[in-house]
């Protein structure tokens, strides 16, 4: 009876496991080819600051989870204010963040 119980409990969680893994896989962008370097671009404005880290955060750790196949996360400055900018050079110093200095209309840039 015990055996029972124990098997019952193993086959469910093993359903479990397949079932997350299944969703995952589903998940999982479309692999990149050979040669091909993906890039993932946040262009940060004015204002931006609040939210800046927390999407960096949140890419960095889907490209080390693997669940986002890319090389680099580049950080567009497209107009960022001094607090902005200031969070977008300590990001830089991670390994798959690059921070990347744009002179467009809104006269954004950062000398890097």
């Amino acid at each position: 009876m015990v055996f029972q119980y124990v098997l019952a409990v193993f086959f469910t969680a093993a359903v479990i496991i397949l079932i997350h893994l299944a969703r995952g896989a589903m998940q999982t962008p479309v692999p990149k080819g050979r040669g091909i370097k993906l890039e993932v671009i946040v262009s940060a404005g004015p204002d931006s600051a609040e939210s800046l880290e927390r999407t960096v955060n949140a890419l960095c750790w889907l490209v080390q989870d693997g669940t986002l196949p890319a090389e680099a996360i580049v950080i567009r400055d497209t107009g960022m204010d001094y607090e902005c900018r200031e969070i977008a050079l300590r990001l830089d110093n991670r390994a798959e963040v690059e921070l990347e200095a744009w002179t467009g209309a809104y006269g954004g840039g950062i000398s890097h």
